[in-house]
This record gives structure tokens, C-alpha cells and sequence, in this order.
């Protein structure tokens, strides 16, 4: 197994404040953004949703998994940010 240098995950769970008529094409369009922008930051992870909650594991550079997180956080699509998990890895999970 590599070890990455300073690899960070983040995995927390939120409240969708998604208006159900547009979750899906709201959906959509947040992957195709998130798939772009962290695929250029070397940040990998998963994204769960259902129609009222948020649940996300970024891992990447510490940077650039911060960088990314700090801006979910004032995303006004969700509330009530809860940070499950937030440490350096040994090694990607996603």
C-alpha cells in the first residue's frame, strides 16, 4: 500500500434543504461541479443522498479537502453540518 503524504478525510452528514420538484436536477448539477472541481484538487470520496439528507467522505491534501469542505459548509442547500470524521489517513478509501 502507498502512503500519501498528508491525506486528509472529512465525512460528515447533513439536512438537504433541497426543494423536492428540483432535488434532482439540483443533484446533478452539484456532481457534475463537485466531479470537475475536486477531480483538479486530487480529492476523491463518496456522496450519499436521500430526499432530506446529506452524507460525504472527501479525502484528499489537507488543503484542498479543507478548502472544499469550509465551502460546503456555507452552501445554502443543507444544514446542519455534523463532522463525523475529520483526520489525516494512512491511505484512500474512495
Amino acid at each position: 500500500m502507498t502512503v500519501e503524504p498528508s491525506l486528509f478525510r472529512v465525512v460528515y452528514v447533513s439536512r438537504s434543504l433541497l426543494p423536492e420538484p428540483a432535488a434532482g436536477t439540483e443533484l446533478e448539477r452539484i456532481l457534475a461541479r463537485a466531479r470537475r472541481g475536486n477531480a483538479a484538487r486530487g480529492i476523491t470520496g463518496a456522496l450519499l443522498f436521500s430526499e432530506d439528507c446529506f452524507a460525504q467522505a472527501l479525502e484528499g491534501p489537507a488543503p484542498a479537502v479543507e478548502e472544499v469542505f469550509e465551502a460546503i459548509q456555507c452552501d445554502p442547500r443543507h444544514a446542519d453540518v455534523v463532522v463525523l470524521e475529520a483526520a489525516p489517513v494512512a491511505a484512500r478509501e474512495f
